[in-house]
């Protein structure tokens, strides 16, 4: 991820995070409900999601990430899909 989206991670201030404290941050919002677009896809037996990041970035400007997942049940499996 962080070769793929280095300029959305470094514009939010998020290329110094380490993977765990990038897992931290995202448990945080999904545990505080912070979730948007849920989908039921039922032909995949897998459901989709958004969760919203907004952090200061060095100019002390906000900055969102939208993060889309999905989650498989019958795995307990959660799978970035993207980050814009």
């Amino acid at each position: 991820m962080k070769t793929v989206k280095k300029g959305k991670l470094k514009k939010a201030n998020l290329i110094s995070y380490s993977k765990s404290e990038l897992t931290e941050l995202i448990k945080k919002k999904i545990k505080s409900n912070y979730i948007y677009n849920m989908t039921d896809l039922k032909s995949h037996n897998i459901f989709k999601f958004d969760i919203l990041i907004e952090l200061l970035n060095t100019l002390n400007e906000i900055v969102k990430i939208t993060i889309g997942f999905e989650y498989i049940p019958e795995k307990q499996k959660l799978r970035l899909i993207t980050l814009y």
